[in-house]
């Protein structure tokens, strides 16, 4: 698996293993671009603390054609599914995250009977003016039993949007990033800001902005200093 594409999920995975939670992690690679090359069909992965199984279907962009892909990304799901209950067993529930998987999960559900719990946190979906595979997509939410945001802002985007309820649950922090070698707790400084700030370390995420941002303080002479941690393609930039 890719060591930033999903890592948010993994964590999740982690945490709920941890705490004594039978899980199953399985996703189907949906990415255009991908730095390796990857095998059509699907897979098994060993060396994770729970059973990992993958899929790869060559993908179409979502945007141009979002129901021929929702109806290939459905079949396939249902292929990869059918070898986790012969492995595995039917699950109690099924966790999906973003939007563009739920109809992957719908399908499960129609069939096998299984409760879906949904975590939004694609920030396409937070626009006061959704793209129209953003709306054909958003139908989907209503098939979801628990739908739970990473952020106020999407909480409300979805309520004011698409008319949908939500439980807010910020996102977890590795606890990587609190050990011996990354310590971030901070001695109590009164004439220094400091701040940390998580994420992957791509263009979009606006870490740019940010320090634009807090470079504002200079001129009010407040000393501050910024941590920031993450992975990605920027990270030696």
């Amino acid at each position: 698996m890719d060591s930033v594409y999903g890592n948010f999920e993994y964590e999740q995975a982690i945490t709920l293993s941890k705490k004594g939670i039978d899980v199953v992690y399985t996703y189907i690679d949906r990415r255009i671009r991908v730095g390796y090359k990857r095998n059509v069909g699907l897979s098994f992965h060993q060396g994770y603390p729970f059973p990992v199984y993958g899929g790869y279907l060559r993908p179409l962009p979502l945007k141009y054609f979002p129901r021929w892909n929702t109806w290939l990304y459905k079949r396939r799901y249902l292929q990869l599914f059918k070898k986790v209950i012969e492995k595995e067993g039917i699950p109690d529930l099924i966790h999906c995250h973003y939007l563009f998987y739920l109809p992957c999960a719908k399908v499960i559900k129609d069939k096998y009977g299984i409760k879906i719990v949904e975590t939004e946190h694609w920030s396409e979906v937070n626009t006061t003016h959704p793209r129209s595979y953003i709306k054909y997509l958003s139908s989907y939410y209503n098939f979801a039993d628990r739908i739970i945001t990473v952020s106020e802002a999407l909480k409300n985007a979805l309520n004011i949007i698409f008319n949908i309820e939500s439980t807010r649950i910020y996102n977890m922090v590795s606890e990587t990033y609190f050990d011996s070698q990354i310590s971030l707790k901070y001695e109590k400084n009164d004439k220094m800001i400091k701040l940390v700030s998580i994420g992957c370390l791509r263009n979009l995420k606006g870490f740019d902005l940010l320090i634009e941002a807090l470079s504002g303080l200079d001129r009010n002479n407040i000393n501050w200093e910024l941590t920031i941690c993450g992975d990605g393609p920027e990270k030696h930039h």
